[in-house]
């Protein structure tokens, strides 16, 4: 019989027999690492990209702890707060901490999100509380209003925590630290480590244990694809071709606006494909429903923004599509990452045009190693992909300026027409992002 080598960390014994529960039998190396200091009380800093295993190695010694020691700490609020960039990652936070702590009866917590009835989470906040999962924005605004206790608060994690600054979090996460009794443990865990993460771990941790863990340069089971196109019309045409394919079944599609996700799902839906879009606008049950509705197979294609690249875990979605490259390079790590899952083989396809490559080599640098560039036949580039960038000649760049230096040129004075906001089909015009 195969021991559990989660042994080896001494927890209790409710909290290991849900790993066993869950399957969980070896310790991945962030977990290795971060679990046994966590234990002992001491802050963290902890650097390890998504997928390594982030969430239980701050779930498991936070855990353990108010479960060996759940009496202490009097009034209102949370005993352990973890803060989270998305909805979808809190949900996920959760869904961890519901299989972890099903026997133990006694165990409250609650979750704090956006597009939740405030008065449902006010009551939940008025009571003793062993953990609360929040986003940033939505504990500030019951903050403001007088809602929130931090009193009991002994340790504060940060969780994506790169990816809340990305979002603006920052003044929120440095209010609610300072609200936090300076006795707490503070644990940050982030898939990168920048100049701005570094300083705000400086600022709210206390003679913090840095981990770094070596990213792995093996995509496992990930096959990547690149496909270089001339310009929006010309990756709709190849989207449109690549999804008459009977293997992508289920694909999370991934855009860089919110706009652009809602057109290129009702254009797709107008082309009779089962299609929902997702992104920060939409209200948090619609969200919720679109997730449900691809776990349930309901639909085929997500579009998505890059509020889903965490946070999604549905083990049959087939492929990721990257429609946009990602404005930061760690994203297309944590995007591809929704295919793959449990153990089965995914397909990762990336669009870029051909004016893109230096984006792309930026991409390649990050996970070490080129991604395979494919081509359909009949819709290839008609120019090759630019290693340098766009160019402008100096004859057009002496023109332009000419132009805008004189105001009574016949071209400034022409009166122009406002574009469209709408989104064509390939035979029209090209669609605006």
């Amino acid at each position: 019989m195969t021991t559990n080598q989660f042994s080896q960390f001494s927890l209790n014994s409710k909290l290991f027999n849900a790993l066993n529960f869950m399957g969980m039998k070896s310790p991945t190396p962030v977990q290795m690492e971060s679990i046994p200091s966590a234990l002992q009380g001491s802050d963290l800093t902890v650097c390890a990209q998504t997928g390594s295993g982030k969430t239980l190695a701050f779930l498991i010694p936070t855990l353990n702890k108010i479960i060996e020691h759940r009496s202490e700490g009097k009034g209102n609020g949370p005993r352990i707060l973890v803060l989270a960039p998305t909805r979808e990652l809190v949900k996920q936070i959760e869904k961890n901490v519901s299989t972890l702590t099903k026997k133990i009866k006694w165990f409250k917590y609650t979750t704090l999100i956006g597009g939740v009835p405030y008065r449902r989470q006010m009551e939940s906040l008025s009571k003793p509380l062993d953990l609360l999962i929040t986003t940033p924005g939505r504990l500030i605004d019951l903050m403001n209003q007088g809602y929130v206790q931090f009193n009991r608060v002994e340790c504060l994690v940060l969780d994506e925590a790169d990816r809340m600054l990305d979002m603006g979090f920052l003044k929120d996460i440095q209010k609610i630290a300072q609200q936090i009794p300076d006795t707490r443990q503070t644990l940050l865990f982030s898939a990168t480590l920048d100049k701005n993460t570094k300083k705000l771990a400086e600022q709210i941790t206390h003679d913090a244990q840095h981990i770094e863990v070596e990213r792995s340069i093996d995509m496992g089971n990930i096959s990547e694809l690149l496909y270089y196109t001339n310009d929006l019309r010309h990756k709709i045409q190849i989207l449109e071709y690549l999804l008459t394919d009977p293997a992508i079944y289920q694909a999370v599609i991934f855009t860089s606006t919110k706009r652009l996700s809602e057109d290129l799902a009702k254009n797709l839906s107008q082309k009779k494909h089962k299609v929902l879009c997702l992104n920060g606008d939409m209200a948090q049950n619609q969200r919720i429903q679109a997730i449900k509705k691809l776990q349930r197979k309901q639909i085929n294609y997500l579009i998505a923004t890059d509020v889903a690249a965490r946070g999604i875990d549905i083990a049959t979605i087939s492929h990721v599509i990257n429609f946009d490259l990602p404005k930061q390079p760690e994203d297309y790590i944590h995007r591809i990452g929704r295919t793959g899952r449990a153990g089965r083989d995914g397909i990762a396809i990336t669009f870029a045009t051909v004016d893109e490559t230096s984006q792309v080599h930026k991409i390649e640098k990050l996970i070490q190693h080129p991604i395979k560039v494919v081509s359909i036949e009949g819709m290839e580039p008609t120019r090759s992909p630019n290693k340098s960038g766009p160019k402008r000649s100096k004859q057009n760049f002496k023109k332009r300026t000419r132009s805008r230096a004189n105001p009574s040129s016949t071209s400034n004075n022409r009166k122009r027409t406002p574009r469209k906001n709408t989104f064509k089909a390939k035979n029209n015009t090209t669609a605006n992002q």
